[in-house]
């Protein structure tokens, strides 16, 4: 790839991992891939402020950010709503017979009470509202597409969950059901005009939102997830949970996950995998890994699948001054 410095070094702060499809570049139905074509996009974080970009918005900066990836050939981005930050649910909790019961939830670490109106019933922050559709804006501008994980509590092994729902389990507690619910409800409704947005997916690798898992749960979990969007907007297709669960005593397993989902997808990470840096991360092994993955994938669940995700670790390929930065 031809680019300045600034350029170059704009895209190594932004890709947590190049996400690979076809696309044809604009939503139509439930569908947004196109046979034999390739598009190559990124996960996206603000350069300059990363996971807090929604919290220190620099729309200037988001901007500029964008224009890079366009001028630089990136078509297709997943975009990241920090969950805490746009959900700030802190729980009001009570002490004697009743130890650490909720007795009310509110919002942000000041605990003020919600504001009666949509965004307020679902504890959301109509200020990132507000951003995340400017950012739409900004990405149509430069004929960037967007997936978005609506429910990103978790990104590159630590938490990014709202404090009120930290210390309960997130795919079993009836609370915290309800207030995921009331989320993906505001946030998609509020969204889905935005032309920029060809797909939704429940989160970022959301079964690692709780530890302790199983295919039963999995699948109401997901069940329940996938129909909130779908009540919400069920004109664009949804992406299931990555991963690839082919034994069917998974606890994803991928023919239940594409039961649910229009399209499936893998996250194929040699260092994780236990075949650490067997080659370069454009090396011909690496792009077998990948097609042998999705190959697996769409024989096992009939549905299309593409790589969502595909990267080393960032020491090998970004200084250490950098990563400080973002």
């Amino acid at each position: 790839m031809n680019c300045s410095r600034k350029a170059c070094a704009a895209l190594a702060a932004l890709a947590a991992g190049a996400a690979m499809a076809g696309i044809d570049g604009i939503a139509t139905g439930k569908t947004f891939l196109e046979d034999g074509r390739i598009a190559v996009g990124v996960n996206y974080w603000g350069s300059k402020a990363a996971t807090q970009m929604w919290s220190r918005w620099d729309e200037k900066s988001v901007d500029e950010d964008l224009r890079v990836l366009a001028a630089n050939g990136m078509r297709l981005l997943r975009v990241f709503p920090n969950w805490a930050d746009f959900q700030p649910l802190a729980a009001v909790t009570l002490n004697c017979a009743n130890w650490d019961k909720v007795n009310e939830m509110r919002m942000f670490s000041s605990e003020e009470k919600m504001p009666d109106t949509d965004a307020g019933f679902a504890g959301v922050d109509e200020r990132m509202l507000d951003r995340f559709a400017t950012f739409c804006d900004l990405a149509e501008k430069h004929g960037l597409r967007l997936i978005v994980p609506v429910l990103t509590g978790q990104m590159t092994f630590r938490n990014l969950i709202p404090p009120g729902l930290l210390h309960v389990d997130l795919f079993r507690d009836p609370a915290a059901l309800k207030w995921e619910a009331r989320f993906i409800d505001c946030f998609v409704r509020r969204m889905k005009g935005k032309k920029a947005i060809v797909a939704w997916e429940s989160g970022n690798e959301t079964r690692f939102l709780a530890g302790d898992t199983n295919a039963d749960l999995a699948e109401s979990w997901q069940r329940y997830i996938h129909s909130v969007i779908r009540l919400a907007d069920d004109t664009r297709p949804i992406i299931g949970v990555d991963g690839l669960g082919i034994a069917r005593d998974s606890d994803w397993p991928t023919w239940i996950n594409a039961q649910m989902s229009d399209y499936v997808a893998v996250h194929p990470y040699h260092h994780i995998s236990g075949k650490a840096y067997i080659d370069e991360a454009n090396g011909i092994r690496q792009a077998f890994f990948c097609a042998a993955q999705n190959t697996i994938q769409e024989d096992v669940a009939g549905k299309p699948s593409f790589v969502e995700e595909h990267s080393y670790r960032r020491a090998p390929c970004s200084s250490r001054a950098l990563m400080a930065d973002t």
